[in-house]
């Protein structure tokens, strides 16, 4: 009836597996676990455990693919019609969360259950928990008033036979912005996107430092999707500020402030208490150094 679906990349899954497997089992439905590990060098050992249980399974990519490929990959070798894709890195906020979507489950649906992240500060990765408290950890009012912006692939149930192509194109394989592509995908498509209120919490926080450059990274990302007329500028703060700087001529003279301050805010956003404001301005100033 339902394939669980998690992309892996050098992250132990197990907890994840276990945890689902653990609550479908009150469930009477078909089922099965599949974690799709992207050519790491790093866990795939412990991964490997999870062939262990009867109905989970475990593959690996010779080569890495990007996140796209490596989800493509996944909705082919699942069985069932609908699908359940999870980040690797989140766990179920209730003990209701399967049967939340199990009610849902009918053709044609995509549905968002939206994120989360634990109320008390980290020891670290407080960059990351501060945005993605900010950003991502959006109620489901707001989400529903804007619903293909709001849309994260870390918490989708969805028909595949909406997908026969792959559920992303596959022209990312660095990190960053897949899930603004399927975004506009599926807002071209006039497919519909539901949000309802079945959270998982992100628990992986990895250090600011790294965070940074995952988000350069996908910034880059986004620049190309904008600069090739991929995505609507306006799906996001970065690209739609980026717009406006541009349209106004003052693309140059922001450019050359950001190159002045580029220490000082990394400083900041590196540090014990980094400001978002702050860390928003970076990421517009690099965003525009790219055009």
């Amino acid at each position: 009836m339902i394939s669980f679906l998690i992309p892996t990349y050098n992250y132990d899954a197990r907890l994840l597996v276990y945890q689902i497997d653990q609550l479908v089992q009150s469930e009477n439905i078909d089922y099965e676990i599949i974690v799709h590990d992207d050519g790491s060098d790093e866990k795939v050992a412990e991964n490997q455990e999870i062939d262990l249980l009867e109905n989970a399974f475990f593959f690996r990519n010779e080569t890495n693919l990007g996140r796209a490929g490596n989800i493509n990959q996944l909705i082919s070798r699942s069985k069932y019609r609908y699908c359940l894709l999870m980040d690797c890195d989140v766990r179920p906020f209730s003990a209701d969360f399967l049967s939340h979507y199990i009610k849902l489950i009918q053709p044609d649906q995509f549905c968002f259950g939206g994120i989360t992240y634990d109320e008390q500060k980290p020891e670290k990765g407080l960059l990351r928990w501060k945005y993605g408290r900010l950003q991502e950890a959006k109620n489901v009012d707001m989400r529903r008033k804007n619903p293909y912006r709001y849309l994260l692939t870390s918490n989708l149930l969805f028909d595949k036979q909406l997908f026969k192509d792959g559920l992303f194109e596959e022209q990312l394989t660095t990190y960053g912005y897949e899930d603004l592509l399927l975004a506009q995908k599926l807002k071209n498509d006039q497919t519909p996107v539901f949000h309802i209120d079945n959270p998982v919490v992100h628990e992986n926080l990895e250090t600011s430092a790294i965070y940074l450059q995952k988000t350069e990274t996908a910034l880059k990302n986004l620049a190309d999707l904008v600069q090739n007329k991929k995505i609507d500028e306006n799906l996001t703060g970065v690209s739609f500020w980026g717009k406006k700087v541009r349209q106004l001529g003052l693309a140059p003279i922001l450019i050359q402030f950001f190159k002045n301050m580029e220490n000082k805010l990394i400083k900041n956003i590196l540090g014990n208490k980094p400001d978002l404001l702050v860390f928003k301005f970076y990421k517009l100033g690099f965003y525009l150094k790219q055009f």
